[in-house]
């Protein structure tokens, strides 16, 4: 089961009458904000034109355009073509984060181990900046695409992106087990190693676990 990815990332852009430019340098169609959400990988890219020196509150219906690229390379292509842009905006980085069960539990431990408020999904974008990050919840396949109803909790923490997901790696199984108690009673661990070197690769599990 995978547990955990990233999402897009979700810059706004001024001014809103950009729209045209962007859909002849990357030769898309303006869509819904839920729908961009639901169509999005990781790393990919979603622009929201907009007015606002602060950015915009958010709006599933809102148009967006989804460009299925890393925000980086799109800056790139922006600023090399020379479209007027007057300010980028760019949006807390959120992680998905897949649970069996209990979101709630979840969301404390996260919490209370890193600090950070409970949000939503929409409220983390909008009050989220760069240097944050927002993890969000859900019961739902990663594999499978998700909408924003689909998102149980989200929490907004003062944290660079980098330093939390870090952490948060480490600490994932104690957090898995903390959303099913019940199903974590026996661990298996299987190594496999096309060289055959087992005991090398024994002793080396025994220390990380020591």
């Amino acid at each position: 089961m995978r547990v955990l990815r990233f999402g897009p990332s979700i810059v706004f852009i001024k001014p809103r009458k950009i729209g045209k430019e962007i859909e002849n340098l990357f030769g898309v169609k303006p869509v819904p904000l839920n729908k961009a959400l639901e169509d999005s990988q990781e790393f990919e890219t979603i622009l929201v034109p907009t007015e606002s020196e602060e950015g915009t509150p958010f709006d599933a219906d809102r148009s967006v355009y989804l460009i299925k690229k890393r925000a980086d390379i799109v800056f790139k292509e922006i600023i090399n073509a020379g479209l007027p842009v007057k300010k980028i905006i760019v949006e807390a980085k959120h992680i998905i984060l897949r649970v069996p069960a209990n979101p709630e539990k979840a969301a404390e431990d996260i919490i209370q181990r890193y600090g950070g408020k409970r949000t939503g999904f929409a409220g983390g974008l909008m009050e989220g900046e760069e240097k944050d990050t927002l993890i969000l919840i859900t019961t739902k396949k990663l594999n499978l695409p998700l909408k924003m109803e689909d998102i149980d909790e989200g929490i907004l923490i003062k944290q660079p992106f980098i330093e939390l997901y870090r952490d948060l790696v480490v600490h994932l199984p104690i957090i898995m087990h903390k959303t099913m108690p019940e199903g974590w009673n026996e661990l298996t661990i299987k190594v496999y190693d096309t060289e055959k070197r087992y005991e090398e690769n024994l002793e080396r599990l025994f220390l990380v676990l020591d």
